[in-house]
């Protein structure tokens, strides 16, 4: 229980920074389920040996809680604010611009097909 607590606090850390940058809203909504596992996990482990133990998981949920809830914060109102881009990280918004681009690139082409 103890490694996968730990486990659980790395992942929170993970998936709510360099997740929610990549990947959006879901995997910082993913940090925070396991960061609140490692907090719960922490605790538990923290009773049951007398509070030798377990302070790294729960360090570790607690920061990845934290970071989590500001990077989901921060998407939703910036996707929100975004018309047409929604909350999909730095991947689904490039991918979103190319779809853009390659719309644009389309008009032009159907336009100056006219001409000729």
């Amino acid at each position: 229980m103890k490694i996968f607590a730990l486990i659980s606090g790395i992942l929170s850390i993970s998936l709510g920074s360099l997740g929610a940058i990549l990947y959006g809203v879901p995997c910082s909504v993913a940090g925070l389920v396991f960061g609140i596992c490692a907090i719960v996990l922490g605790i538990n482990i923290k009773k049951q040996t007398n509070q030798q133990s377990g302070n790294a998981p729960f360090v570790c949920g607690l920061v990845g809680v934290i970071v989590a809830a500001i990077f989901t914060i921060g998407c939703a109102a910036v996707g929100s604010a975004c018309e047409g881009y929604g909350c999909y990280g730095v991947l689904g918004t490039g991918c979103q611009v190319e779809n853009d681009v390659n719309n644009a690139l389309d008009q032009i082409n159907d336009e100056l097909g006219d001409w000729n």
